[in-house]
Protein backbone atom coordinates (compact mmCIF):
# COMPACT_ATOMS: atom_id res chain seq x y z
CA UNK A 1 0.00 0.00 0.00
CA UNK A 2 2.89 2.64 0.99
CA UNK A 3 4.89 1.55 -2.33
CA UNK A 4 1.60 2.73 -4.19
CA UNK A 5 1.53 5.63 -2.91
CA UNK A 6 4.52 6.81 -3.04
CA UNK A 7 4.35 6.22 -6.77
CA UNK A 8 0.77 8.27 -7.11
CA UNK A 9 2.50 11.47 -6.58
CA UNK A 10 4.95 10.58 -9.77
CA UNK A 11 2.99 9.64 -12.37
CA UNK A 12 1.11 12.72 -11.67
CA UNK A 13 3.99 14.94 -12.09
CA UNK A 14 4.72 13.21 -15.56
CA UNK A 15 1.09 13.62 -16.53
CA UNK A 16 1.33 17.68 -15.44
CA UNK A 17 5.13 17.80 -17.38
CA UNK A 18 3.83 16.42 -20.52
CA UNK A 19 0.98 18.76 -20.55
CA UNK A 20 3.48 21.92 -19.37
CA UNK A 21 5.26 20.80 -22.42
CA UNK A 22 2.63 20.52 -25.17
CA UNK A 23 1.67 24.07 -23.96
CA UNK A 24 5.24 25.36 -24.01
CA UNK A 25 5.46 24.01 -28.03
CA UNK A 26 1.90 25.09 -28.82
CA UNK A 27 2.54 28.10 -28.03
CA UNK A 28 5.95 28.64 -29.26
CA UNK A 29 4.17 27.45 -33.08
CA UNK A 30 1.67 30.12 -32.30
CA UNK A 31 3.95 32.80 -31.60
CA UNK A 32 6.20 31.73 -34.58
CA UNK A 33 3.30 31.99 -37.49
CA UNK A 34 2.26 35.43 -35.62
CA UNK A 35 5.20 36.93 -36.10
CA UNK A 36 5.36 35.10 -39.90
CA UNK A 37 2.35 37.08 -40.65
CA UNK A 38 2.78 40.07 -39.29
CA UNK A 39 6.47 40.33 -41.24
CA UNK A 40 4.37 39.29 -44.55
CA UNK A 41 1.66 41.82 -43.44
CA UNK A 42 4.79 44.51 -43.32
CA UNK A 43 6.14 43.75 -46.31
CA UNK A 44 3.16 44.42 -48.13
CA UNK A 45 2.81 47.67 -46.53
CA UNK A 46 5.90 48.84 -46.91
CA UNK A 47 5.44 48.04 -50.94
CA UNK A 48 2.20 50.07 -50.86
CA UNK A 49 4.25 53.11 -49.37
CA UNK A 50 6.90 53.03 -52.40
CA UNK A 51 4.11 52.83 -55.04
CA UNK A 52 1.97 55.92 -52.71
CA UNK A 53 5.55 57.32 -52.92
CA UNK A 54 5.76 56.86 -56.67
CA UNK A 55 2.19 58.03 -57.59
CA UNK A 56 2.54 61.27 -55.51
CA UNK A 57 5.62 61.72 -57.62
CA UNK A 58 3.78 61.03 -60.77
CA UNK A 59 0.78 63.28 -59.94
CA UNK A 60 3.23 66.15 -58.65
CA UNK A 61 4.77 65.88 -62.27
CA UNK A 62 1.60 65.99 -64.19
CA UNK A 63 0.81 69.55 -61.83
CA UNK A 64 -1.70 67.32 -59.95
CA UNK A 65 -1.22 68.46 -56.34
CA UNK A 66 -4.27 67.49 -54.64
CA UNK A 67 -3.97 63.58 -55.57
CA UNK A 68 -0.17 63.72 -55.10
CA UNK A 69 -1.16 65.21 -51.42
CA UNK A 70 -3.62 62.18 -51.01
CA UNK A 71 -0.52 59.56 -51.89
CA UNK A 72 1.33 60.89 -49.70
CA UNK A 73 -1.31 61.24 -46.40
CA UNK A 74 -1.46 57.29 -47.65
CA UNK A 75 2.42 57.32 -47.49
CA UNK A 76 2.18 58.22 -44.01
CA UNK A 77 -0.60 56.23 -43.19
CA UNK A 78 1.02 53.07 -44.08
CA UNK A 79 4.18 54.23 -42.23
CA UNK A 80 2.78 54.55 -39.35
CA UNK A 81 1.36 50.91 -39.52
CA UNK A 82 4.61 49.56 -40.25
CA UNK A 83 5.88 50.82 -37.52
CA UNK A 84 2.91 49.43 -35.21
CA UNK A 85 3.69 45.91 -36.80
CA UNK A 86 7.65 46.49 -35.63
CA UNK A 87 6.30 47.00 -32.18
CA UNK A 88 4.27 43.52 -32.43
CA UNK A 89 6.95 41.90 -34.10
CA UNK A 90 9.35 43.39 -31.26
CA UNK A 91 7.34 41.86 -28.36
CA UNK A 92 6.11 38.65 -29.95
CA UNK A 93 10.23 38.38 -30.21
CA UNK A 94 10.79 38.76 -26.66
CA UNK A 95 7.37 36.24 -25.83
CA UNK A 96 9.30 33.37 -27.51
CA UNK A 97 12.76 34.02 -26.47
CA UNK A 98 11.14 34.36 -22.80
CA UNK A 99 8.84 30.75 -23.67
CA UNK A 100 12.57 29.43 -24.66
CA UNK A 101 14.33 30.21 -21.51
CA UNK A 102 11.19 28.78 -19.80
CA UNK A 103 11.72 25.33 -21.69
CA UNK A 104 15.29 25.32 -21.08
CA UNK A 105 14.79 26.79 -17.11
CA UNK A 106 12.33 23.78 -17.01
CA UNK A 107 14.83 21.03 -18.13
CA UNK A 108 17.13 22.27 -15.89
CA UNK A 109 14.64 21.40 -13.03
CA UNK A 110 13.92 18.14 -14.25
CA UNK A 111 17.41 17.41 -14.55
CA UNK A 112 18.44 18.40 -11.21
CA UNK A 113 15.39 16.91 -9.81
CA UNK A 114 16.20 13.14 -11.21
CA UNK A 115 20.00 13.90 -9.99
CA UNK A 116 18.66 14.70 -6.17
CA UNK A 117 16.46 11.38 -6.85
CA UNK A 118 18.67 9.13 -7.78
CA UNK A 119 21.57 10.58 -4.73
CA UNK A 120 18.38 9.74 -2.67
CA UNK A 121 17.67 6.35 -3.68
CA UNK A 122 21.54 5.49 -3.41
CA UNK A 123 21.83 7.00 0.13
CA UNK A 124 18.95 5.09 0.94
CA UNK A 125 20.36 2.37 -0.30
CA UNK A 126 23.32 2.35 1.86
CA UNK A 127 23.80 0.38 5.32
CA UNK A 128 25.67 2.61 7.57
CA UNK A 129 26.75 -0.29 9.38
CA UNK A 130 28.56 -2.41 6.42
CA UNK A 131 29.73 1.32 5.70
CA UNK A 132 31.66 1.33 8.84
CA UNK A 133 32.74 -2.31 8.59
CA UNK A 134 34.33 -1.70 4.85
CA UNK A 135 35.80 1.32 6.82
CA UNK A 136 37.24 -0.61 9.31
CA UNK A 137 38.55 -3.67 7.13
CA UNK A 138 40.50 -0.86 5.02
CA UNK A 139 42.07 0.65 8.20
CA UNK A 140 42.70 -2.98 9.26
CA UNK A 141 44.43 -3.81 5.68
CA UNK A 142 46.69 -0.28 6.09
CA UNK A 143 47.89 -1.38 9.53
CA UNK A 144 48.65 -5.05 8.33
CA UNK A 145 50.55 -2.98 4.62
CA UNK A 146 52.59 -0.94 7.60
CA UNK A 147 53.88 -3.86 9.80
CA UNK A 148 54.92 -5.49 6.64
CA UNK A 149 56.89 -3.00 5.62
CA UNK A 150 58.16 -2.52 8.48
CA UNK A 151 59.70 -6.01 8.37
CA UNK A 152 60.67 -5.60 5.48
CA UNK A 153 63.18 -2.50 6.29
CA UNK A 154 64.54 -3.97 9.45
CA UNK A 155 65.57 -7.33 7.40
CA UNK A 156 66.92 -5.33 4.61
CA UNK A 157 69.35 -2.71 7.88
CA UNK A 158 70.32 -6.28 9.40
CA UNK A 159 71.34 -7.39 5.96
CA UNK A 160 73.27 -4.25 4.99
CA UNK A 161 74.73 -4.43 8.43
CA UNK A 162 75.89 -7.80 7.99
CA UNK A 163 77.30 -6.81 4.73
CA UNK A 164 79.28 -3.86 6.51
CA UNK A 165 80.11 -5.93 8.88
CA UNK A 166 81.98 -8.70 6.39
CA UNK A 167 83.31 -5.82 4.88
CA UNK A 168 85.22 -3.96 7.73
CA UNK A 169 86.39 -7.67 8.66
CA UNK A 170 87.50 -8.03 5.16
CA UNK A 171 89.43 -4.62 5.34
CA UNK A 172 91.04 -5.25 8.82
CA UNK A 173 92.87 -8.14 6.95
CA UNK A 174 93.81 -6.43 3.95
CA UNK A 175 94.93 -4.01 6.58
CA UNK A 176 97.03 -6.33 8.37
CA UNK A 177 98.27 -8.11 5.40
CA UNK A 178 99.47 -4.60 4.26
CA UNK A 179 101.29 -4.17 7.89
CA UNK A 180 103.25 -6.95 7.09
CA UNK A 181 104.91 -6.36 3.73
CA UNK A 182 106.12 -3.13 5.04
CA UNK A 183 109.28 -4.22 7.26
CA UNK A 184 110.76 -6.27 4.59
CA UNK A 185 110.16 -3.26 2.13
CA UNK A 186 111.51 -1.03 4.40
CA UNK A 187 114.45 -3.23 4.89
CA UNK A 188 115.26 -3.89 1.08
CA UNK A 189 115.35 -0.28 1.11
CA UNK A 190 117.84 0.30 3.79
CA UNK A 191 120.39 -2.67 1.86
CA UNK A 192 120.10 -0.55 -1.29
CA UNK A 193 120.83 2.84 0.48
CA UNK A 194 123.98 1.69 2.13
CA UNK A 195 126.78 3.21 1.15
CA UNK A 196 130.28 1.54 -0.55
CA UNK A 197 133.90 1.59 -0.12
CA UNK A 198 135.83 2.91 -3.17
CA UNK A 199 138.88 1.44 -3.81
CA UNK A 200 141.09 4.64 -4.63
CA UNK A 201 140.27 5.26 -0.51
CA UNK A 202 142.61 2.88 0.53
CA UNK A 203 145.37 4.05 3.21
CA UNK A 204 148.71 4.07 1.77
CA UNK A 205 151.49 1.61 1.63
CA UNK A 206 154.35 2.01 4.11
CA UNK A 207 156.83 0.43 1.62
CA UNK A 208 156.35 3.23 -0.54
CA UNK A 209 159.49 5.69 -0.71
CA UNK A 210 158.54 9.29 -0.94
CA UNK A 211 161.23 11.12 -3.31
Amino acid sequence: MGAGCSKEPRVIDNDVKKRNNKMLMNLKISLKLKITDIEARKREKEKELERCQESARAFLKNGNKFEAKRQLKKKKFNEEIIQKFNTQIQILDEQHMLLETTEINQDITDTIKKVNDKIKQVTNNIDVRELEKVIEDMNEHKEIHKQINEEINEAMNEANNDQDADLSDELEQLEAEMNKDIPKANKEKIEDNKPTVKQGNKEPDDNLVFL
